[in-house]
């Protein structure tokens, strides 16, 4: 989601973009809600991709009345909550889900499954690298927001806005770029280990 899609979004909410800004927090923070209630592990994932989804169909020129977003924000919500049950692994990749796996000294040879890495070998293989090109304060920043869990990464995520001196959503904004930086950055990695 780039930022002028996120205008959009927040212009959709409200005029004002102060309260726009508290309207979008309170629809994540109902439709992370809709997910914990569902036993979802990745509430908060789930949360920012239905909201994705949303901006993505109103920059595609799909008109939704502002007064129907939320029950719209939903339908879209159930429909990302029946692929997390079908298929959770294809939704989306996040840094939290790169921690190593435990690799033995001799990696099994046979079959079709030759040494050759896995994908998610691939991925944390490049991702120190890329994690090297950012800035030490954007590394220190993308570090921090993943850490903790449920109630307390939200607790962290206040307390490191404070301390960056950001709202909450402009935290978001910052952390999703740095983000995508990664992911660009770890696929471009992973095509050249793969083609050379």
């Amino acid at each position: 989601m780039d930022e002028e899609k996120f205008r959009a979004l927040l212009v959709k909410l409200d005029d004002d973009m102060e309260r726009a800004a508290h309207q979008y927090e309170l629809l994540r923070s109902r439709l992370m809600k809709f997910f914990e209630t569902r036993r979802c592990t990745r509430a908060d994932e789930l949360a920012d991709e239905t909201i994705n989804r949303v901006i993505r169909r109103l920059s595609e020129g799909e008109t939704i009345p502002a007064q129907s977003l939320s029950s719209y924000g939903y339908g879209v919500a159930r429909n990302v909550l029946k692929e997390y049950h079908n298929h959770p692994e294809r939704l989306t990749t996040s840094l939290d889900s790169l921690e190593a796996p435990h690799r033995t000294a001799n990696p099994p040879v046979g079959g079709g499954l030759a040494a050759e890495p896995s994908l998610m070998e691939q991925r944390l293989d490049c991702l120190e690298p890329c994690l090297q090109e950012l800035s030490e304060e954007d590394r220190k920043l993308i570090w921090l927001y993943y850490q903790g869990e449920a109630g307390a990464k939200i607790e962290n995520r206040r307390e490191l806005a404070r301390q960056f001196g950001l709202n909450l959503n402009n935290l978001r904004i910052r952390v999703f770029r740095i983000r995508g930086r990664l992911e660009r950055c770890v696929e471009l990695c992973r095509k050249k280990l793969e083609s050379g």
